[in-house]
């Protein structure tokens, strides 16, 4: 439970690495001489920043296309876990502000659930008196706020038009327009080499799956979102049930990579 009030620059970097990618909104103009009739247009912005060395590089990308398939695993998992945790919670709920889970039970716990059980618990607010509501904390409200003004902003960067910048160095090695359709246009530096031009479409490829992978981020945590408020009975319990969402979310990425970590070293005995 700690770090309630969390800032949103911590949510977002709590994120896996790839995502930091997402540079906000902009204007092709931002770009310089070179905005593909756009001029207009609001575009969310994908710069992939590639060290010098073209061993690196590669090495930087394949990290990166690991950490959105590590993502995509972990939502795909979200769904049914969280089901389970309700059903399982659902059926030892001593009441409408407690929970009574068997101590084994609680113990046997993964952290995901388990921080989730804290959260809920601590989410359940105190009556005041027979005649007056319940009310939650106001650092779980204000937690609940900031969560809901990331997800807006994530939201944000999947619906507009995007715009892929690659770099190598201090250059710039292509500007491609995709539009929502998955159809891109493309300025390249006239003097790349075969190299350079493979690290760009990769970067390009890089930024539409994560781009879907972030959207289906928003959409899971949502979902979730809204299943979990249903066990927290205070006012505004949608609100107080998106950090939940978020924190357990991103505890199965945890999971996930430490998983593969794991596995990785073990190949290499």
């Amino acid at each position: 439970m700690a770090a309630l009030n969390t800032p949103q620059a911590d949510l977002v970097e709590s994120l896996p690495g790839v995502f930091h990618n997402w540079q906000g909104i902009a204007s092709p103009a931002d770009a310089g001489e070179v905005s593909f009739g756009l001029e207009t247009v609001e575009l969310s912005r994908w710069q992939m920043d590639l060290p010098p060395n073209y061993q690196e590089a590669d090495n930087l990308l394949a990290e990166s296309e690991a950490q959105v398939r590590s993502t995509n695993q972990a939502l795909e998992q979200a769904p049914s876990r969280l089901d389970r945790f309700i059903t399982d919670l659902g059926s030892h709920r001593a009441g409408p502000l407690s929970f009574d889970l068997p101590s084994e039970t609680t113990a046997a716990l993964p952290p995901a659930e388990s921080e989730l059980l804290s959260w809920l618990e601590a989410a359940q607010p105190e009556p005041v008196s027979f005649s007056l509501p319940a009310f939650p904390r106001k650092d779980l409200l204000d937690a609940g706020a900031q969560v809901q003004q990331v997800l807006a902003g994530m939201l944000q960067q999947v619906l507009y038009l995007a715009w892929v910048e690659t770099h190598i160095g201090e250059r710039t090695l292509a500007r491609t327009v995709v539009n929502w359709g998955g159809d891109s246009d493309s300025v390249w530096n006239p003097a790349l080499l075969p190299e350079e031009i493979s690290l760009h479409r990769r970067s390009l490829g890089l930024a539409v799956v994560s781009r879907l992978a972030l959207l289906r981020l928003v959409m899971t945590i949502t979902q979730g979102a809204a299943k979990i408020s249903v066990l927290i009975a205070a006012p505004g319990a949608n609100l107080l049930a998106l950090p939940a969402a978020w924190k357990f979310v991103n505890r199965l990425l945890v999971e996930i990579e430490a998983y593969k970590s794991t596995l990785s070293k073990a190949q290499e005995i």
